[in-house]
């Protein structure tokens, strides 16, 4: 596995992975949920293929650590959807540029600014070559991955 160096941490290049080293993370996590050291809120990048022409992806529950780091490896510019919290405590880090990650915030104290409201939005400013990645780690977080499915299933049938 080929690591980079960015800004003094360690960065996963995925696009270099082998799939013997895909199925080899896959294995250890299997293993960490086994022995109790993963709960099952913990979740992972899940790729939802094309949406619009960007390559789209869900992550319940991202680990803002590891979130930071996959962002910083994907290879195009990223439309993030994903609640305030999430958002600001990545900003806070201040290592991804402000060129590479473009943000919709939803779930937020003003009227209208809901799931809804984002996926609408992101029709809109959709770009490509760019990444979709939508997260969601709040009280409504179900709810909200139910609304990106069914967007997603919506945008891929027309």
């Amino acid at each position: 596995m080929k690591t980079e160096g960015t800004n003094s941490n360690k960065l996963l290049d995925f696009s270099k992975m082998s799939i013997e080293e895909f199925q080899k993370i896959e294995n250890q996590l299997v293993e960490a949920r086994k022995n109790g050291l993963l709960h099952d809120r913990d979740t992972c990048l899940v790729a939802k293929g094309k949406v619009l022409e960007m390559d789209a992806f869900s992550w319940q529950y991202p680990s803002i650590e590891v979130l930071e780091k996959t962002i910083l490896s994907f290879p195009f510019s990223v439309l993030w959807i994903g609640n305030k919290q999430e958002i600001n405590a990545l900003k806070e880090r201040g290592f991804i540029e402000k060129d590479k990650l473009i943000t919709l915030v939803y779930d937020t104290e003003e009227v209208g600014k809901d799931i809804s409201w984002a996926l609408a939005c992101f029709v809109t400013m959709k770009f490509k070559p760019g990444i979709l990645l939508f997260t969601s780690s709040n009280s409504n977080t179900e709810y909200n991955m139910r609304q990106f499915e069914e967007f997603i299933q919506l945008i891929q049938t027309k």
